[in-house]
């Protein structure tokens, strides 16, 4: 599964100034460069009692790039605290050349939680993905239950190989 199926659903997202202006029927808000990109945007009231929101977001390098668990060595999630004004307001770049903060990674996009039986993980080399989507995957214990057997890509080669060496056709 994709990361992104595991998006917050009450989450408005957008893709850039066009599509926030495209659907919201007014001009984006101006871009802020002194703070990152954020394409997402959250008017869920509060529970009362609140002040801040949390969410779970993927743990990256300032740079975003994703973090390894120092004790699993897998992707993780971790908590990012923002303010209900922060979180209703979008910052979208211009997509001008070598404008401030154009070139900083953006925010990540809030996630659901995780079930019991859902882990972050790397791709395989028989996963196939989209290459920008595929920097972490979402799998599921029980998936992995129900296969005994990971196939790669190697193996599907040698087995290619045995087969023409024994005049099957492939």
């Amino acid at each position: 599964m994709l990361l992104v199926q595991l998006y917050l659903r009450r989450l408005e997202l957008f893709g850039s100034r066009r599509d926030y202006e495209a659907r919201m029927r007014e001009a984006a808000p101006p871009f802020d460069p002194t703070k990152p990109p954020k394409y997402w945007r959250d008017l869920t009231p509060l529970p009362e009692g609140e002040s801040e929101i949390a969410y779970r977001v993927l743990a990256t390098t300032p740079a975003g790039a994703p973090v390894r668990h120092p004790q699993t060595g897998r992707p993780y999630l971790r908590t990012m605290s923002m303010w209900p004004h922060e979180a209703a307001a979008v910052n979208l770049p211009t997509g001008a050349t070598n404008a401030p903060g154009e070139d900083v990674p953006p925010l990540q996009v809030p996630l659901q939680p995780l079930s019991d039986t859902q882990y972050l993980d790397w791709p395989a080399e028989h996963d196939t993905l989209p290459e920008k989507m595929a920097q972490v995957v979402v799998r599921d214990k029980r998936d992995e239950l129900l296969r005994p057997a990971t196939w790669r890509l190697r193996d599907q080669q040698l087995l290619e190989q045995i087969a023409r060496k024994l005049g099957v056709i492939v």
